[in-house]
């Protein structure tokens, strides 16, 4: 008996024991117990002061602005219509113009060989023998294209629109520039044609390609009426399967009814694409201000934008693109701008790049060399008179292609790549680079 009564104790002790610790497990949950002083509430580490010197992973929003007036069927040496963009014919249409060295006058072959590194797009090398192009009902083809040594007629690659295609394309498939970024599209303002149609005013594709030649129905269609740009793709994660895609189908030279391609038509509205659209909703302001694109306050913001001309819409011309800028940068302190906060803190400012393709020496673009200049300057901290950043200009290939890398260089020298010292670029023609301590942010206290 005695025996028996101590295993009741035994028992009656541990039920006790069970009891009191499950007080205090709900005590601690119900917030009953206090709490150690010392123990500050825990933030996001992309929501806390960055340490100095230190780059971060989260990963930047990256818009490209691109110019699609009608000038880029230009040569990109200066303002001589190739009337084409040496891209694909659609729906029965001849988009080629005419190449360079059977334009009047010049005969330039310098880019003709397509054995040669980044003269030709890949997509847009050889059209066809002489009966391919007899098909496609082109008669006389020496008269506007160039030929490869076993007599097949090449695609015209001297436009502007070619060129530029030739490059994002180029840009676009080296992941070590773009992986890591949240890339979206845009361009200047154009209507969709759901089918193919002849523009009633503008600058046209013509078949043949000359004054005379007969215009050409386009899917898109650009117009002085309209003040803003287009958001072509939202950002979105280059690391994404099929996002890079999206993109280069834009610039892959091959349009069909589900492959969309960027064409050259409609006016300069650089300014309001910037800020300032005249439907208040379609400029980079806006399009950084949507529903999902900045994610937190320490991301990075950038604006790349590639123009071939001055604006053509907003008056001043030559004063109001760099005002555009400024106030881009400035939007994150305009009440009216509602730029967005996280716990307390506003996100970054959005930076711009730009991209003249010019001939920086040409004798008619000092005025506008100056402007993109102080746009570019503005750009990187709102302030256009500090000489802190310069534009870029290219009128060939290699100097458009040099200055997308350099951008994307720099760009990415503010991204994470992990625990691997980050190198940054040289700038400015300065030869080396810098390592970078990159700053990874954590749910966790670090």
């Amino acid at each position: 008996m005695k025996k028996f009564l101590s295993n009741i104790s035994v028992l009656k002790r541990a039920f006790v024991l069970v009891a009191v610790a499950f007080a205090v497990i709900v005590a601690g949950q119900l917030g009953i117990l206090p709490q150690a002083a010392a123990e500050p509430p825990v933030l996001p580490s992309c929501n806390k002061p960055l340490p100095e010197g230190y780059a971060q992973s989260v990963q930047p929003n990256v818009l490209l602005l691109l110019d699609t007036s009608g000038s880029m069927m230009y040569l990109s040496e200066r303002d001589t219509s190739t009337y084409g963009d040496g891209s694909k014919p659609y729906s029965g249409q001849k988009y080629f113009g005419i190449d360079r060295c059977k334009i009047s006058g010049d005969g330039n072959t310098s880019n003709n060989d397509p054995n040669t590194a980044y003269n030709y797009h890949p997509n847009l090398i050889v059209i066809g023998n002489a009966n391919d192009l007899k098909n496609m009902g082109i008669s006389s083809p020496d008269s506007y294209f160039a030929k490869t040594a076993d007599g097949r007629y090449l695609y015209p690659n001297d436009s502007r629109m070619y060129k530029l295609k030739l490059v994002l394309w180029e840009i676009l498939n080296d992941p070590g520039l773009v992986s890591g970024l949240r890339l979206g599209l845009a361009t200047y303002y154009q209507q969709k044609n759901d089918s193919p149609k002849v523009p009633s005013v503008g600058i046209y594709y013509q078949w043949p390609p000359t004054s005379s030649g007969s215009n050409q129905a386009l899917s898109w269609e650009g117009s002085s009426s309209w003040d803003r740009a287009l958001l072509r793709r939202f950002f979105k994660s280059t690391d994404e399967p099929g996002s890079i895609e999206e993109i280069t189908k834009w610039v892959d030279g091959i349009e069909t009814s589900d492959n969309p391609e960027l064409r050259a038509h409609g006016a300069t509205p650089l300014a309001a694409s910037i800020y300032g659209a005249d439907d208040k909703k379609s400029d980079a302001r806006y399009f950084f201000l949507m529903d999902g694109a900045i994610n937190a306050w320490c991301q990075q913001n950038w604006l790349i934008v590639l123009t071939d001309g001055a604006d053509t819409e907003t008056s001043p011309h030559d004063t109001s693109p760099v005002t555009a800028v400024k106030n881009l940068y400035n939007a994150k302190d305009k009440p009216e701008d509602k730029w967005p906060s996280f716990y307390g803190n506003k996100a970054q400012p959005v930076k711009t790049m730009v991209i003249g393709l010019i001939n920086p020496t040409a004798s008619n673009v000092s005025t506008l060399k100056d402007t993109l200049d102080k746009m570019a300057d503005a750009g990187d901290d709102g302030n256009e008179k500090n000489n802190s950043s310069h534009a870029y200009f290219a009128s060939n290939v290699d100097e458009l292609m040099k200055a997308f890398k350099d951008i994307f260089k720099q760009i990415q020298s503010f991204n994470s790549t992990g625990n691997a010292p980050l190198v940054s670029p040289p700038i400015g023609g300065q030869e080396g680079g810098i390592y970078v301590p990159n700053f990874v942010p954590r749910l966790e206290r670090q």
